[in-house]
């Protein structure tokens, strides 16, 4: 793995680049085991309380084998802005953050099943990285998940100021890192120094070509289950509501941004179309596409040195991004 940052992806205003880093052996059989597993059970989801409790089990099962134990951080479980959080530190003294919004559909996942994102995170960025423990859907519909990560970050705004604060998400995740901003700028509250966004669903309608196009390509995400999961979350709303689906807001005054995804995903026009919409607007949109590679391999990254090489790039953009934001102080 290489240690030195890509300057491509920092110095470069919306730079689209391509990924060099070959998936490999280790990734080409991380694909079969996710079309074994992952993608046969959505298939299968039962959408009830009982298949989703299921599912949740069978994605934490699969996750928990690559688990990321890192003795150099500090973990703290505690609430902020009432919401329950885990905080990772490799700096005691640490006066920047990155707040960490983890996917699952707005279904499965919690903090601990992204331990292969955040303790690289928090040890390549020097950040406490705080991950938000949102309230999941069926149990709890939109727009519970959007109230607890604003509540959290108007939590960190006001301990912190925006300036030193950055956010990232994947899949669900990434959609409502974008969603927080369009729901903050309403509120008129300060936005972050800097987003990073893996794979994030930003169209609940599913209009993407590739919903189609990469529906065999994708192992991980069918393409039925995702429009279950997205009638799940919403109830009632409409699936063009900016803060549900955030491919329908207007970016403008966003900060910079930084979206990884891969080529089969059929969740890549989701990002295609999120990055064209802020590039329109003069937003700074980053985008690294990843040939390839499955949904959010980030989590991989004790298995695939591509996903750790993508975690440095993230936290050298995120670290760039704070530093530039805060040069003044």
């Amino acid at each position: 793995m290489s240690e030195t940052p890509d300057p491509r992806i920092i110095d470069a205003p919306a730079l689209t680049s391509t990924a060099d880093i070959p998936l490999g052996v280790s990734g080409r059989l991380l694909n079969l085991l996710l079309r074994a597993t992952v993608k046969t059970h959505l298939r299968g989801l039962q959408t009830n309380a009982d298949g989703v409790a299921r599912m949740r089990l069978r994605v934490d099962q699969l996750v928990n084998r690559f688990g990321h134990v890192d003795d150099e951080l500090t973990a703290e479980y505690t609430d902020i802005g009432g919401v329950p959080c885990e905080t990772l530190c490799a700096d005691s003294g640490a006066t920047t953050v990155l707040l960490y919004i983890h996917g699952g559909a707005f279904l499965a996942c919690s903090p601990r099943s992204h331990w292969g994102i955040t303790r690289p995170l928090a040890r390549h960025t020097r950040c406490r990285v705080v991950a938000v423990d949102y309230r999941l859907t069926p149990e709890h519909p939109y727009p519970a998940a959007l109230e607890d990560v604003m509540a959290v970050y108007r939590e960190l705004v006001h301990r912190h100021g925006a300036g030193r604060i950055a956010i990232a998400g994947d899949s669900a995740g990434g959609n409502l890192v974008l969603s927080l901003m369009h729901a903050a700028q309403a509120a008129e509250l300060p936005l972050p120094a800097c987003a990073v966004c893996l794979s994030p669903w930003t169209d609940l309608c599913g209009t993407g070509t590739s919903v189609t196009n990469n529906v065999a390509l994708d192992p991980m995400l069918p393409a039925d289950r995702m429009r279950d999961a997205a009638h799940m979350y919403l109830g009632n709303v409409h699936p063009r509501v900016p803060t549900a689906s955030p491919l329908y807001g207007a970016f403008n005054d966003f900060p910079p941004l930084l979206f990884h995804v891969g080529t089969t995903e059929i969740l890549l026009d989701d990002t295609l179309r999120v990055v064209a919409k802020a590039r329109a607007v003069g937003v700074e949109a980053h985008l690294r596409i990843w040939p390839d590679y499955p949904h959010v391999f980030h989590i991989f990254s004790s298995h695939l040195t591509g996903a750790r090489v993508a975690l440095r790039e993230i936290s050298d953009f995120v670290v760039s991004k704070l530093s530039a934001r805060n040069a003044g102080d």
